[in-house]
Order: structure tokens, then C-alpha cells, then sequence
């Protein structure tokens, strides 16, 4: 099984991505700024933060 970080896993396309791979059974964690209202698949572990201001991520 696959592990991946998808960013802007609510967006148009990334959300598509999001929910074609974790159908296929990759292990996933999605990226996005609002975690609260994702509503992205069971089993994709969303987690907040945006790639272009480094102090919203975890474990920086």
C-alpha cells in the first residue's frame, strides 16, 4: 500500500485525485486550509495548513 500527502485535496481537481486514490486503497493524509468542512473520504486523514505559509504546518 501506498502513502501520500495530497495538497489542495479541497480544490476542484485535488479533491477528484483525493477520492479516486483512497478508493483504490492508498493510505492518504490531505492537505487543506479549512480541515473542518473537507468532507473527504473515510479513512484520508485531513490535516490544516497552507504549503506557501510554512507556519501553519504541523511538525515544521
Amino acid at each position: 500500500m501506498s502513502e501520500l500527502l495530497a495538497t489542495g485535496a479541497t480544490g476542484n481537481v485535488g479533491r477528484r485525485v483525493v477520492q479516486l486514490l483512497a478508493a483504490r486503497g492508498t493510505t492518504m493524509r490531505a492537505l487543506t486550509r479549512s480541515p473542518e468542512v473537507a468532507e473527504l473520504p473515510e479513512g484520508v486523514e485531513v490535516t490544516g495548513g497552507y504549503l506557501s505559509e510554512p507556519d501553519t504546518l504541523e511538525g515544521r
